[in-house]
């Protein structure tokens, strides 16, 4: 609209522009109620909550049907919220590219789609992830080829991020974060925990247009029927048998009529379900991650194998016994962490069986070779039998029972190490200790080896994991994909054009047989079953410290550790892709008539032996020295952890007590002391073409 101003005396006109008025913000849309449950929200920030949504398979009219991934910021609180986006923060919005969980890539868009809505409660604003760019004819866009990967390949997953860190006043500013999401396979979750997580595993082996095979329908069945027949009087068995012709294995089913069946299932009675899930667990095929240079000079050993070995063993694969802390020396009273170690040195793969945990009667003698008396124990858990494949360099570790120096004793002084071997020592004692051969096989096996059976277990999970996708798809595209998939998590690399060409035109009854003897016989990956020795461990021992109650404790590897009778510091290790990673909490149970606390984090570094912490028995006080960086943490309220930090350069000026930095600085000095650095923090691609470069879809061959 153009308005009209009088110039000056005479009829003189001229056509002036309004004043700029700022456009009202907009109204959120809603969504229908089955679109809000079967998104991934995070957590509320400021009264709004985020999702990531795959419009076409949606069908919300607010979205359209673009191939595009849209952010969905819905409105939590009672109140109405402006949400303005600009291009305020550094990278407005961030799309987290998981494999299990782990982030592989973090792909950005420095451009921020902009947006101003005011949302009522319960309202959503639809936000672009990515500005839509041009590709040439045939190309997908950044969106697309995101979302055929997830397709492609079950491990990976998506998370995004927004920030807004400034914005018009009263406006909303904060931080949203998405659940993670795997695009259009998504569905409204089931209830029930374990059926959550067993739909999960089932989606690595869901079709193309997210439907599950039927076998694994079947496969839920079976438990059911395992149920009913070791509980035929149980309450729920009569409502099972109902049940049983319902678990159809000859057709896939919509991924949603499968989790109404779990849901249905869980109503009556979950523990088939729980089942189903153990199953599934222990028949997937773990790797490991490469052997970080502060293990190299661990105990390995050599293998044992059967005379004649039915499996010859490869070249590489050996075991320690790591006991820790690794010390020349130790005192009576002193508690030993055993972790196992498998490590592949060889130049091919290796697959095998072995126990989750180990507990083994392990021997010790003195510096003439004379027996010392061992005093074991045997837990009644049973550790289960997992699958791992080894790449060369990489190893896996596993726990052990550990080992105490000297006696039984007093229990509380073994600072909740699981202790299963009890080496009665003298003080003066060159101690050699001789662990157990360890077992990659199932109970049985030795005695079939001994017998010259034949070993079928590799052939045999062959099948298993291939039938877990009958009935078979008639159509080429699925074929090649679910044999894709089946590659990957067999041997971590495709299969060849033959052997793919091969299953595509098989269409015979015999065609699972036909393709389990092809990936059973090729070439490339060894299976192998046996056991393998470590080398022994030899220490010195000392007398056990009159004065050990009033002095340090120490901590530098995973465990429980009492800080006094109301907080415990829990530690634990685990590998994340090439990393080493340490997690530790403090856990609180506080006096009478207080609120606990939650568990309060410490940061720890990566790695082996590349952080100590240090405290007296009964006090508030927690001190924790890493490279660089030394940590006085005080939790003498129970409910938060209050940190103090010295860098490296006021380190030395620190009001630490001197018997205390000396115990840390003994902990730390371990051989090959192990360099560090910040965490690795994955790759930001600035725009869709950089990303789109990153993630081309996988061919199958």
């Amino acid at each position: 609209m153009l308005t009209t101003v009088l110039l000056g005396d005479g009829p003189e006109w001229r056509a002036q522009p309004p004043a700029a008025v700022a456009p009202e913000p907009k109204h959120g849309a809603k969504l229908k109620l089955a679109t809000e449950q079967k998104l991934k929200w995070g957590e509320p920030t400021n009264g709004l909550r985020m999702a990531l949504a795959w419009p076409p398979t949606l069908g919300e009219p607010g979205m359209g049907d673009a191939p595009e991934f849209y952010l969905v910021v819905q409105n939590v609180s009672q109140a109405a919220v402006r949400l303005t986006a600009n291009d305020a923060a550094a990278i407005p919005r961030l799309l987290n590219m998981r494999e299990d969980g782990r982030i592989l890539q973090a792909i950005g868009d420095e451009k921020a789609m902009p947006g101003d809505w005011l949302l009522q409660p319960r309202e959503m604003a639809f936000l672009r992830m990515f500005q839509s760019a041009e590709t040439a004819k045939g190309e997908l866009t950044v969106s697309a080829a995101i979302e055929q990967d997830i397709r492609l390949t079950p491990r990976f997953s998506m998370t995004a991020e927004m920030s807004i860190e400034k914005a018009p006043a009263g406006a909303w500013t904060g931080k949203l974060i998405t659940g993670e999401t795997r695009g259009s396979v998504d569905v409204i979750s089931p209830k029930h925990k374990d059926a959550q997580s067993l739909y999960k595993s089932w989606t690595t082996a869901a079709r193309r247009d997210g439907k599950i095979p039927g076998a694994l329908i079947g496969q839920l069945g079976d438990s059911v029927k395992t149920f009913i027949k070791n509980n035929p009087t149980w309450e729920t068995t009569p409502q099972l048998q109902k049940m049983l012709p319902r678990f159809d294995a000859s057709h896939d089913w919509l991924g949603q009529d499968a989790v109404g069946l779990l849901d249905e299932l869980a109503a009556v009675q979950s523990t088939p379900i729980s089942m189903a899930l153990d199953d599934e667990n222990q028949s997937v095929i773990r790797t490991g991650t490469p052997l970080p240079a502060t293990l190299a000079d661990a105990p390995w050993g050599d293998a044992v194998s059967f005379d004649p070995p039915a499996y010859p063993h490869p070249n590489g694969l050996r075991v320690a016994w790591l006991l820790e802390p690794r010390a020349a020396e130790h005192r009576l009273g002193t508690p030993l962490k055993a972790c196992v170690l498998i490590h592949n040195s060889g130049k091919i793969p290796v697959v095998f069986r072995t126990r989750s945990w180990h507990q083994l009667a392990h021997q010790a003698t003195d510096a003439k070779g004379a027996d010392l008396n061992v005093d074991s124990t045997q837990w009644l858990t049973r550790g289960v039998l997992l699958w791992y494949r080894l790449a060369p360099g990489e190893f896996i570790e596993l726990s052990g029972l550990g080992i105490g120096v000297g006696p039984v004793g007093n229990r509380e002084d073994w600072q909740h190490t699981r202790v299963g071997t009890w080496i009665e020592a003298k003080a003066g004692d060159e101690v050699t200790v001789t662990t157990a051969p360890l077992p990659l096989m199932d109970w049985g096996d030795e005695k079939q080896l001994q017998l010259k059976g034949e070993m079928r277990f590799w052939l045999d999970h062959v099948t298993a994991r291939l039938s877990r996708h009958l009935p078979f798809p008639a159509g080429k595209t699925e074929r090649e994909r679910l044999l894709y998939r089946v590659a990957l998590e067999l041997f971590g690399t495709p299969v060849s054009q033959e052997i793919n060409e091969s299953f595509v035109a098989d269409t015979t009854p015999s065609a699972l047989a036909s393709l389990a003897e092809r990936l059973h016989n090729r070439a490339g990956l060894h299976a192998w079953v046996g056991s393998l020795k470590s080398a022994p461990t030899k220490f010195r021992v000392l007398p056990a410290d009159p004065d050990a109650a009033k002095k340090p404790r120490t901590a530098n590897n995973p465990g429980q550790y009492t800080l006094n009778d109301k907080a415990m510091l829990v530690v634990t290790r685990r590998p994340v892709g090439e990393r080493i990673v340490n997690e530790a909490h403090l856990v609180f149970a506080p006096p009478a008539g207080t609120i606990p606390g939650p568990p309060q984090e410490i940061k720890l570094p990566d790695g082996y032996d590349t952080w100590a912490a240090a405290w007296v028995r009964g006090t508030t006080l927690m001190w924790v020295q890493q490279k660089g960086l030394l940590r006085r943490i005080d939790f003498s309220n129970y409910a938060t952890a209050e940190e103090s930090r010295y860098e490296a350069d006021k380190a030395a000026a620190a009001p630490i007590p001197a018997d205390i930095r000396e115990d840390l600085h003994a902990a730390l000095a371990v051989p090959d002391e192990p360099k560090q650095g910040p965490d690795p923090k994955p790759p930001a691609s600035s725009t869709p073409a950089a990303a789109d470069a990153a993630l081309k879809v996988r061919s199958p061959n």
